[in-house]
């Protein structure tokens, strides 16, 4: 079954399969205390971002030569927690954002430059139980707007995208595509149990408010094995419950996902050689044919050797990632793309698969084959007012699993690719900690142009990205 086909269209489901990296290197928030007293704990935190883009590319009908955008943010609001007595703990947050974008929109059009707004962020309240010392019995149950993150982020690391007015007001979140400052769930119920043994779980229910993710809504449950020496492995089962708004960003794939069941199996261990790790997780989708839809049949896996050079100078760490999707076959009634649900950014280079590439050129977590190979270091310079702890890159080759299904979406873009071979990204960046809590990464990319993109897009211009992404946290 083929894809959508119109400019607009594809420009749309590109947002929806790539935007929300945020800035996956910063800290975790700390917090100001403002009580803390007979069990009792009331804090403030708050999280600004920013960050300042430049591509010399437009994946938009405008097909500017040069695109300049910024995008900032603002997360504020409190933190709560409550002994109830030796084994039992209320907590809680609640919190704003106020979000928005300056300068020309962001490459594929979701933001036109000039948005900006806030709503409520975090409003969640919880329980959480432990039977006695650390390493034990615990469980923590949870529910109402919140991120969460299952495992790596293969398939959930929060909401995505925080879009602008470029597609219309069902996707307008006021602007941030790449920084992602709404990232949480409409509703969440999540259950997380360690059960003092090897074995623990999770399970949860998730929606969605988001018009490009059709407001949908997933339950599931995950079950891993962790043993202290070897590893982990573990078993993941997710229901697509309900899509509520249906719109004109939603893949085939999407569309088919409202009644799709998930099997995933994950792990990761080092095989008991120090410094040596390696990861590995696969997805199957199906759903049945529908009066509204042809079904789903698709799949996605990565496996991830890494090696650490633990006494080298500035600890270097190499890996490489093969990371394969399933694209439709437009010969088959049924969709065999493969609906990537809500995977997100928990590192550089991890589930946004290269900063061009997944952002704004495609290919996404669909329809795709990856390579990659890394470079990660720790040097922990002194800079005076902080400390360089990161220089790091990246090399990435894309190909297209079907050709004839991936659109391109400039203004001068052919009809479908016609070679596998999309191009080869390369990335550089550093990582930065001023003043304590202030991150700072400055990066570039640039993709050199393969078969598959020159003919999908009718160019084969090399595509440069520039950015300098920071976070202040307390």
């Amino acid at each position: 079954m083929r894809n959508l086909k119109s400019a607009a269209t594809v420009s749309a489901v590109s947002l929806t399969l790539a935007a929300g990296l945020g800035i996956v290197g910063a800290q975790n928030a700390s917090a100001v205390e403002l009580y803390n007293k007979d069990g009792t704990k009331f804090e403030f935190t708050a999280e600004i971002g920013a960050g300042v883009f430049h591509n010399t590319e437009d994946f938009t009908a405008a097909a500017r030569d040069n695109v300049s955008w910024s995008e900032g943010y603002a997360i504020m609001g409190f933190k709560a927690e409550q002994a109830l007595d030796a084994n039992w703990t209320a907590f809680g947050a609640f919190t704003g954002v106020v979000n928005g974008v300056r300068g020309q929109g962001d490459p594929i059009g979701s933001s036109i430059g000039n948005e900006s707004g806030g709503q409520v962020q975090d409003a969640y309240a919880g329980l959480s139980w432990k039977a006695g010392p650390e390493g034990g019995a615990s469980a923590k149950l949870s529910g109402g707007r919140q991120k969460w993150v299952l495992g790596d982020g293969f398939l959930i690391a929060g909401d995505q995208p925080t879009g602008g007015r470029g597609f219309g007001e069902q996707y307008n979140e006021d602007g941030g595509y790449y920084l992602n400052p709404r990232r949480v769930f409409s509703q969440t119920a999540i259950l997380s149990v360690e059960t003092g043994t090897p074995f623990r779980f999770d399970a949860f229910y998730i929606e969605s408010e988001k018009g490009y993710n059709g407001q949908r809504s997933i339950a599931g449950g995950s079950i891993d094995y962790v043993d202290p020496t070897y590893g982990t492995i573990g078993v993941t089962y997710i229901r697509g419950i309900d899509i509520e708004k249906p719109g004109f960003v939603l893949a085939p794939a999407t569309s088919a996902s409202e009644d799709m069941d998930l099997y995933s199996v994950h792990g990761n261990t080092s095989l008991g050689i120090k410094d040596f790790g390696l990861a590995f997780t696969y997805a199957n989708e199906q759903s049945d044919a529908t009066a509204t839809h042809n079904g789903l049949d698709a799949w996605a896996f990565y496996i991830s050797p890494s090696y650490t050079f633990s006494s080298a100078m500035w600890t270097p760490t190499v890996y490489y990632r093969y990371a394969s999707f399933s694209g439709d076959d437009v010969n088959t009634a049924a969709n065999e793309g493969y609906d990537p649900l809500f995977y997100g950014a928990t590192g550089w280079n991890t589930w946004f698969i290269g900063e061009i590439a997944a952002n704004y050129s495609g290919p996404f977590s669909q329809n795709a084959n990856v390579h990659s190979i890394g470079l990660k270091t720790a040097p922990n310079i002194d800079l005076g007012i902080g400390k360089l702890t990161g220089l790091s890159g990246y090399l990435n080759i894309y190909s297209l699993r079907e050709p004839e299904a991936f659109v391109g979406f400039t203004a001068n873009a052919g009809p479908n690719a016609t070679s596998s071979y999309f191009g080869t990204e390369l990335a550089v960046y550093a990582e930065m900690q001023l003043f304590e809590n202030l991150y700072v990464a400055p990066l570039y990319s640039v993709l050199f142009p393969g078969s598959g993109y020159e003919s999908a897009y009718g160019q084969s211009d090399n595509v440069h990205n520039f950015q300098l992404s920071a976070i202040l946290t307390y």
